[in-house]
């Protein structure tokens, strides 16, 4: 049975344009995953303990969790309505004489295609037939600007200036490193644009009038966006809901009859008999 996405906000928000959704409902716009891809979604999960695993044995000091509350380091921002989770922070060994400076650790995998993006072609030959290192990738800001947006979000809620991206190929296990300089200024205009689309009454502007756009053909909201479908019935997707403190929901029409106070989360992913579309409604 497909299973409603949630807490992909922070990462589309890294993408060069608008969302085609008003606001982080996630769980309320008919965004549903397969059980193919919750698998895939979990490959990557997996992958993060071998990077830890490899990084621990040359000597990295790794960070997985925040030892204040047992979970993983978190950002967060629009009253709680705008964040993510960062995979590790990471002080590198005292041989690499850089001092005590610690860096973010981003873990991701590829397909053969992004990956050859990131990390270039394979060569045509060998040397003494040993296989050569890949050349001419992009690296991590050109081919995957979704992914450095998000570390710089993350690097500027730290204080941190660099970020360990760690990439493996998913088709062939090769292994790619890339030590990126975060721009603060990328993560201030990303929390721009979080909060412009998080406490928004309307659609943000397309980024296509068409859906066969290239990226509209990948997106999960392209039915609502280009065929007037409606989100999934739910607080999130409807007019009367509104974004409050704490990553809570006050409803226009019920909160003032219940001692303003927020939206029950039994409710909120369910709605009520007079809910109405905030798209397409």
């Amino acid at each position: 049975m497909p299973l409603p996405l949630a807490g992909l906000l922070q990462r589309r928000h890294g993408r060069p344009w608008q969302l085609a959704v008003p606001r982080p409902r996630a769980e309320g716009m008919g965004n549903q995953a397969t059980g193919q891809q919750l698998r895939l979604f979990n490959r990557g999960h997996l992958e993060e303990a071998r990077f830890i695993g490899w990084l621990k044995g040359i000597g990295f000091t790794v960070h997985e969790v925040d030892p204040e509350t047992s979970n993983q380091f978190r950002i967060s921002g629009c009253k709680g309505h705008f964040g993510g989770s960062l995979d590790s922070i990471i002080l590198p060994p005292e041989r690499y004489n850089i001092g005590p400076l610690y860096w973010l650790g981003e873990f991701k995998t590829h397909n053969e295609k992004s990956y050859t993006k990131l990390a270039g072609k394979k060569p045509s030959f060998k040397h003494l037939g040993k296989p050569q290192s890949r050349m001419g990738g992009q690296g991590v800001r050109l081919s995957k600007p979704t992914h450095y947006r998000q570390m710089c979000s993350y690097g500027r809620a730290y204080g941190f200036s660099y970020g360990l991206y760690c990439a493996v190929n998913k088709d062939t296990d090769e292994l790619y490193f890339e030590l990126v300089p975060l721009d603060y200024r990328e993560a201030d205009d990303l929390f721009r644009k979080a909060e412009g689309i998080v406490f928004s009454q309307v659609q943000p502007p397309k980024i296509a009038q068409t859906e066969t756009f290239f990226d509209c053909q990948y997106c999960h909201f392209s039915g609502i966006c280009h065929r007037g479908e409606l989100p999934t019935k739910n607080c999130r997707s409807c007019v009367n809901a509104r974004p409050i403190e704490n990553g809570e929901w006050w409803c226009e029409l019920n909160s003032p009859r219940n001692d303003n106070l927020p939206i029950p989360k039994d409710v909120i992913v369910t709605g009520c008999d007079n809910w109405k579309a905030i798209i397409n409604g």
